[in-house]
């Protein structure tokens, strides 16, 4: 369905995207995910055919063309939705979903609208225009527009930043299981790791413009290859390997300099023998569990969850399973 192959992007004379090739199959979803300013909406608005590129984008068999060589940007089959909605302000939610089924008869663009309405949840917001929208409702509506294309393929950007907490989940689970009904090939790019995790099929983590690590979810979480992947999802304790063999009986591998460790995956004990041993510095509630702010033997400082509140300068044992530790060799 999508070939990039050794794609680089130069924006005011500014390296933004770095020989990036990867392959995505028909129906499945691809998530990109690093830090803000790495690239990410760059190369998804390249795809798109908004942004020029060095080496090949091929889509459908085609060559995708960019701007400077199109006079009207964009790719067909190919629908976006990004963080400026794209919204037609004089026309309701409704009739913003039906424009792009406007050759369809009549029936199939009234049945095909109501569908997404109820997809989106925006049935009570059909008869609204834009601007009586919060940002959560407009975001919806866009990605409503962008399914009622029926695109082969659809790219977003943070498509539910902006929904409130109650909704957003909801929304989401609704959407995701209409792609895979509908086979919609995507490319989404979040900042949530959950959101990249439990609904991809690979994950492109980006780093500087460069693909740091593409695999599958497993693969990503349980096995990434640096401390940058590592961070982009979840909390995580770091030690050089001095610290750690000081905090920790655990014997590592001369080639090995960096160690790394979930703030999940330490478990607080109240006795048996014990992995590291911490003083408690702080303890913050946070609904369903505390995260416990400590410092150990290195004067390193160890974050670990617990159920339970623990005082200040408490000393805790905390326990780990072999597996879940982290060895990195890195600069």
């Amino acid at each position: 369905m999508l070939k990039l192959q050794n794609v680089s992007i130069k924006l005011d004379n500014r390296q933004i995207i770095n020989d990036i090739s990867f392959d995505l199959g028909e129906g499945k979803v691809l998530s990109i995910v690093g830090e803000s300013g790495v690239g990410k909406t760059t190369l998804l608005r390249s795809v798109a055919g908004l942004v020029d590129v060095e080496g090949a984008i091929i889509f459908d068999g085609n060559e995708v063309i960019g701007p400077s060589e199109r006079l009207v940007p964009g790719v067909d089959g190919i629908a976006t939705v990004f963080q400026d909605y794209q919204l037609m302000h004089n026309r309701t939610v409704y009739e913003n979903i039906s424009y792009p089924l406007r050759a369809y008869v009549e029936e199939e663009q009234r049945s095909h609208t109501e569908e997404l309405l109820k997809v989106l949840m925006l049935d009570t917001h059909k008869d609204h225009y834009p601007q009586e929208l919060s940002g959560g409702q407009k975001q919806r509506v866009a990605i409503a527009r962008a399914l009622a294309d029926e695109p082969s393929l659809l790219l977003m950007d943070e498509p539910f930043s902006n929904m409130d907490v109650a909704l957003r989940e909801v929304v989401k689970s609704s959407v995701f299981s209409y792609l895979k009904q509908e086979g919609i090939t995507t490319i989404l790019v979040t900042h949530d790791p959950k959101d990249a995790l439990a609904i991809s099929d690979q994950i492109a983590v980006i780093q500087s413009g460069e693909i740091g690590q593409l695999a599958a979810p497993k693969m990503i979480y349980e096995q990434p290859v640096d401390q940058y992947v590592m961070s982009c999802f979840g909390h995580c304790n770091y030690w050089s390997k001095k610290a750690f063999e000081l905090d920790f009986t655990v014997n590592i591998a001369d080639h090995i300099n960096k160690v790394a460790i979930r703030v999940g995956d330490l478990i607080a004990i109240g006795n048996g023998e014990s992995d590291c041993e911490v003083q408690v510095l702080e303890s913050v509630y946070q609904g369903s569990d505390h995260l416990i702010k400590s410092i150990s033997k290195s004067n390193n400082f160890v974050y670990f969850y617990s159920k339970d509140s623990f005082d200040v300068e408490q000393i805790i044992s905390l326990k780990v399973s072999a597996p879940k530790i982290q060895y990195f060799q890195e600069i």
